[in-house]
């Protein structure tokens, strides 16, 4: 690569006070950053990028057959949230897209609240299901609660059976609300290193040593534009 370049992106990142920085490129990291040796040893929160982990894994479980598809009723799982038709009608592509309808207050007032996916169920649906979206950490803790009911496996735990194991990642922690609900919109940390993986995962189209991880429809799938956000972005699931 381009050794100006590099220099060029090194101060940067050094002027922005960045943690650290993996540069892959033709199967080999081309350059390596970190502030200091505690950030290469680190756990870091990876915070939103925990929403594309947790579409990995919805995906796992749908080619698994935990899950039928993505357009499977998010009543089917919370019997309970039937209020009106529109409640009804939304779905986990719904959840995946942030296009459920549901009103989104925040995580300041998710945070505080007793049982978190009872406070995300009791809100009102603002818009008709797939017409607007709301970034909202909600739907993502849903799809954290959904597939912990459709596998018998809190998301964590489906986590380091079905991908983390499989991609040699060990060092990580990952928390959850009172109920035992894995906080999917942004609750995982993990290692430079580790994140790095995911990322190669998914150029690889979800090989890893020769072994289909994720199957390669759901990479293309979930990272392909579901939702146009403005003119020069989009929305995929969880992407």
């Amino acid at each position: 690569m381009n050794e100006d370049l590099i220099k060029n992106f090194e101060r940067k990142i050094k002027k922005d006070k960045i943690d650290s920085c993996l540069v892959h490129h033709r199967k080999s990291v081309v350059f390596e950053y970190f502030r200091n040796r505690k950030m290469k040893e680190r756990q870091h929160k990876i915070y939103s990028v925990t929403k594309s982990i947790l579409s990995i894994l919805i995906g796992i479980a749908i080619n698994k057959g935990y899950i039928e598809h993505v357009n499977t009723p998010i009543i089917h799982y919370f019997p309970e949230f039937k209020k009106d038709t529109a409640d009804q009608k939304i779905t986990i592509k719904h959840l995946l897209t942030m296009t459920s309808g549901l009103h989104w207050p925040g995580n300041n007032a998710m945070i505080p609240s007793k049982n978190w996916v009872e406070f995300i169920l009791d809100q009102p649906v603002d818009y008709p299901p797939g017409q607007r979206m709301i970034y909202s950490c909600g739907s993502s803790h849903l799809l954290s609660a959904i597939l912990q009911k459709a596998t018998g496996l809190n998301t964590e735990a489906f986590a380091k059976k079905h991908l983390f194991i499989p991609l040699g990642i060990t060092n990580y922690r990952w928390n959850f609300d009172a109920q035992g609900v894995a906080i999917a919109g942004f609750g995982l940390n993990m290692m430079t290193v580790d994140l790095l993986k995911i990322g190669v995962l998914y150029m690889d189209k979800g090989r890893w040593n020769s072994n289909q991880i994720v199957p390669s429809h759901w990479i293309e799938e979930s990272t392909s534009a579901k939702f146009k956000v403005n003119d020069s972005s989009a929305y995929g699931y969880h992407w």
